[in-house]
């Protein structure tokens, strides 16, 4: 039982060292390959993953969305889903360009339409990237259309550390997700005719090839351009370049996210709450299965200790 109770503590040491790096390459990374994330067709099955976040909203308030909609764009009188998608992207970008910046946490804590009612009777009220994601794939929702959550992000240890929010929305008539960029009056890109997604986007722009897209934006008078962009390395996007990759959202409500047992589950399981687009990292988990066998080899011990535990005192009891 010495030897055992010895081979428990060490344990024990070693399983406390990789909790406090637990942020150090020992957390799951699901990482997924761009037909991972595009397959060729995206059935119901394929939607519902990634709409989750938007399941929250009820029946009632997605109506109360839509009438908005109808109100502001004329939602219902839009044919397809394309012009649907750039109808809303553009509202919301010329009505409240002139207040992005950092919000107030009053306004984070509320739902799309209220942060909408207060950045209308407060101008002094800000929003940035995040709230316009959220907003524009409530509308989405309401409008009927699949919409997912995208995240560019710096890679750990850069300065600036830096993430953008944007949006993915499935097109039928493409069989794709589409990207959508509201915070920067990107309403779609396309390149050959064809709409990006933001995987595309981004390997577009890491792509030392030369070549063109076109981005459509929303002009002050209510119409829309398109601009043509050259892939010069003098025309680097901010976000989508070498320094950042993209994180897919199953998952936004962070009160969810962030509950202890969900928590315990993903540092043990491998689970996330989000997938990542990489492809020039090769993601092993090699971490995260070496600190499950620690975790598996501790309780095994502790399993063995019991047991020798129970029956020398089941022996003591005989004598």
């Amino acid at each position: 039982m010495r030897i055992t109770g010895i081979g428990i503590i060490l344990l024990l040491i070693i399983n406390f060292i990789i909790y406090l790096n637990r942020n150090n390459g020992f957390e799951y990374i699901n990482a997924l390959s761009i037909e991972q994330l595009y397959p060729s067709e995206c059935d119901n099955n394929c939607i519902n993953k990634w709409t989750k976040p938007d399941k929250k909203y009820s029946s009632a308030e997605l109506a109360e969305g839509f009438s908005f909609l109808k109100m502001n764009t004329g939602i219902d009188t839009i044919k397809t889903d394309e012009i649907k998608i750039i109808s809303i992207a553009a509202f919301l970008f010329l009505t409240y360009q002139n207040q992005i910046g950092q919000p107030s946490a009053r306004l984070n804590n509320l739902l799309p339409l209220k942060q909408l009612e207060l950045l209308s009777s407060e101008k002094s009220e800000h929003l940035w990237c995040g709230n316009f994601q959220s907003i524009f794939g409530y509308f989405c929702s309401c409008a009927g259309l699949p919409a997912r959550y995208v995240e560019i992000t710096s890679f750990p240890g850069l300065y600036p550390e830096d993430t953008h929010e944007v949006n993915e929305i499935y097109i039928e008539k493409y069989k794709k997700w589409v990207l959508v960029d509201v915070t920067r009056n990107m309403l779609m890109i396309k390149k050959n005719a064809a709409p990006l997604s933001a995987a595309e986007y981004f390997n577009f722009k890491v792509s030392d090839k030369a070549g063109t897209v076109q981005v459509l934006k929303a002009t002050s008078n209510n119409s829309f351009i398109f601009d043509t962009v050259i892939a010069e390395k003098n025309m680097e996007d901010n976000y989508f370049n070498k320094n950042f990759f993209l994180r897919y959202y199953y998952m936004t409500d962070l009160q969810k996210v962030y509950d202890p047992l969900l928590k315990l589950k993903r540092y043990i399981l491998p689970d996330s709450w989000y997938a990542v687009y990489d492809p020039r990292n090769n993601y092993t988990n090699y971490r995260f299965r070496l600190k499950q066998f620690f975790i598996l080899l501790m309780g095994i011990s502790l399993l063995l200790y019991l047991c020798l535990f129970l029956k020398k005192n089941k022996n003591i009891t005989s004598d």
